[in-house]
Formats: C-alpha cells, structure tokens, sequence
C-alpha cells in the first residue's frame, strides 16, 4: 500500500452518516481503509476487557463488511484502541491492563486471519519519566509476542494528546529492542556451542580468546 486512512466508529457500535459515506467513497477509490474502533473501558465499552474487546470487535467488523460490500477484496487491517478509564480520574490509563488488551486485540484479528495495528509506544505520561519508559515498555513488549503486526504510536506522548521529537528517538531504541525480543533464541549446532565448550572445559577454562566469542 502507498496511501491508507483509518476511520473511528462513535462506541458504542455507531457508524454516522459522514463516517459510513467517507469509507464508501475511500473504498470505491481503492484506498486502503482500515476501520479504527477507539472505545474506552467504563465509558463507551463495557468495563472488562472480555467486554470491550467484544465490542471492539462488532466494529470492526462491521466496518470491514461495509467496505468488502463496496470494493469486494480491498485489503484491510485489524486495528484496535480500546481503553481502559481510571475511575478515580475519569481519564485512560494506560501500562499493564493497557497492554493485556493490544495482546488480546492481535489474538482476535489473527484469529481472522488479518494483519492486527495496535498501540504499542504508549504512555499516560506527559514526559520522558520513569512511568514513560515503564508503561512503553510493556505496552510495546507483550502485543509484540503476541504477534502483533504492526506497532503504532512512535512519538506519542499523554494516551496520544501530545507528541514528542525526543520521544520519537527513545522509541527507535525501544523499538530496536523489540525486534530483537521478537527475533528470540537461535538454537543449531553452533549456537549451541558444544565444541568450544569442551575445547575450554580442557583448556584455559574461558571464552575470551575463542573465535567462538
């Protein structure tokens, strides 16, 4: 794809008028669409996440029949935001629960077969803290083990209020770390290293002057 647009339902389950002619008309144009369902946990979903995913899902899925009916066989991706409210605050928090829910998002959309987009450089802070780098790094690290295809929010700061250059620098360090926890463990005959092993066991009892090392 060289150009795409993603289109938010009103949670809950309302696609307007506007909404429902602006997808119609991107599909009948080819454009790639990609409904974007943004619902939020207490407030426009159910307050679980079995709940909100749910619902997310209707959405979703509801957009993407619309847009199969107009130009059958346009691609489409699986995107998900659902959020969850802190009741104290009435505003999204965001850190474990935020990440449990982009897992649990990739799941479905892949249970679909569909490439699944959701937040995984996300933060409720407004600056480059230790919250900042605690939340990201949760929120980035289990939907991407759990598959996800795409990670959006590079820069993002405060749930996607604000944005950041600086924070766009830390994420592609986050983001490196990433691929390389999603690149996992080598295991063939010379990462196991059986050979140098037994040549240090025998030898000097270290690995410092190996070719192996």
């Amino acid at each position: 794809k060289t150009f795409s647009i993603s289109l938010s339902p009103i949670s809950p389950l309302r696609f307007s008028d506007a909404l429902t002619a602006a997808m119609m008309a991107a599909a009948r144009k080819g454009i790639f669409v990609s409904p974007l369902p943004c619902p939020t946990g207490g407030a426009t979903a159910p307050f679980t996440i079995a709940g909100g995913l749910s619902q997310q899902n209707a959405e979703v899925l509801a957009g993407i029949v619309l847009i199969q009916l107009v130009n059958p066989g346009l691609p489409v991706e699986y995107n998900g935001r659902l959020a969850m409210m802190d009741p104290k605050t009435a505003m999204v928090s965001s850190g474990i629960i935020d990440a449990i829910v982009a897992a649990g998002t990739v799941q479905i959309g892949h249970y679909y077969g569909l490439p699944v987009d959701v937040y995984g450089f996300s933060s409720a802070s407004h600056m480059a803290d230790i919250q900042m780098g605690f939340e990201r790094s949760h929120i980035a690290s289990i939907p991407a083990l759990a598959g996800a295809d795409i990670l959006s929010g590079i820069g993002e700061i405060e749930c996607g209020v604000g944005g950041s250059y600086t924070q766009m620098v830390s994420d592609n360090e986050l983001a490196t770390g990433i691929h390389r926890l999603r690149a996992g463990i080598k295991v063939d005959k010379d990462s196991l290293g059986m050979e140098v092993i037994t040549e240090a066991a025998n030898g000097n009892q270290n690995y410092l002057d190996k070719k192996h090392t």
